[in-house]
């Protein structure tokens, strides 16, 4: 039994490195999200000004 839980015990690093690149993959989303939104947004006001 200890033989099949060490392993799993034994990958921490391995985890965080894991939770890191999700945490960086999510940032880079938001400022995708964040250099898109202006620019829809003046869209739509120019839009607003022509109608």
């Amino acid at each position: 039994m200890n033989q099949i839980k060490t392993p799993i015990n034994s990958y921490p690093g391995r985890r965080r490195t894991i939770i890191t690149e999700i945490k960086q993959y999510k940032q880079t989303q938001e400022e995708a999200v964040n250099k898109t939104l202006p620019l829809k947004l003046q869209g739509h006001l120019i839009h607003i000004h022509l109608s």
